[in-house]
């Protein structure tokens, strides 16, 4: 429609009539004739078969060219099924599944409470209760949280291969239950110093950020303010340096001026009560 229709788009129901017609009868590689002729058995009369005015053929060779034409669309049919079907199997893998096999099934097909972005690709695994005799479809073992149809294709079901990941360490004790092996460091927050909290027989990685009421109420707590006090007050304190020698050094003030000698020879003499006067023109 796109091509006949005006720029504002209003006009695109008066072509409707025109493009089914022109779909309707074009030619279908799968039939091997029109979708009309394949339907009623004859042609489609355009506008200028029409203008042309040809003769109508009888009843009895219209019959029997129908018959011919059906049985020509369903070889044509049967024909191009056989080809895609070779087609699509250089691409296909063969997969053999047995009974009690745990599979994974793909999601794209299944209607899931999620959004379409957090739906998981492949749901599982599942048993496989039965393979079909052609070995392309499988049934499986649903929960009764899934209402589908336990029968998929092999396309859509992928092997389960459970593997061992070894003994995973399992979370750390509670805070309340730990023993506090030291205080290591300060942070600032909330203009409240907090404490970094290095745990007994943990590694680094595990050290918390306490609160200093917190720690007032662990056991450890008390002991470990001091003795990170003690630490803080040994370590030696450094000289600070004077903030003028980090800039720049100045140039020397340079000398004052002598004291004015009085009277000047370039001015004239003052006036009667001790003030200069400028002379007068």
């Amino acid at each position: 429609l796109k091509p006949y229709i005006n720029s504002l788009f209003e006009d695109w129901p008066a072509h409707l009539t025109a493009v089914q017609f022109a779909c309707n009868s074009a030619v279908h590689p799968s039939l091997g004739c029109s979708p009309f002729e394949a339907l009623f058995g004859f042609k489609p009369r355009s506008p200028l078969d029409l203008s042309l005015a040809l003769p109508a053929s009888p009843a009895g060779s219209s019959y029997d060219l129908f018959r011919t034409r059906i049985h020509a669309a369903h070889d044509h049919l049967v024909h191009h099924q056989l080809r895609q079907a070779a087609i699509l199997d250089k691409r296909r893998r063969p997969a053999t599944f047995s009974v009690g096999q745990g599979v994974l099934l793909r999601s794209s097909n299944i209607d899931l409470p999620l959004p379409t972005r957090f739906k998981p690709p492949y749901l599982g695994p599942f048993r496989v209760e039965q393979v079909v005799a052609s070995g392309n479809d499988c049934r499986l073992r649903l929960p009764e949280t899934l209402p589908v149809h336990p029968t998929f294709n092999v396309d859509l079901l992928k092997p389960f291969v459970d593997r061992d990941y070894g003994q995973v360490p399992g979370p750390p004790p509670a805070l309340e239950h730990r023993r506090i092996d030291k205080i290591v460091a300060t942070k600032l927050r909330n203009n409240v110093t907090h404490y970094v909290v290095q745990w007994v027989s943990l590694p680094p990685a595990w050290n918390s950020l306490c609160s200093p009421r917190w720690l007032d109420l662990h056991p450890d707590g008390p002991s470990a303010l001091s003795d990170w006090r003690d630490r803080q007050l040994a370590i030696p304190a450094t000289p600070r340096q004077d903030r003028a020698s980090h800039h720049r050094a100045r140039p020397p003030a340079p000398p004052p001026l002598p004291p004015l000698a009085w009277p000047a020879p370039w001015l004239p003499p003052p006036g009667p009560w001790g003030l200069w006067h400028p002379p007068g023109p």
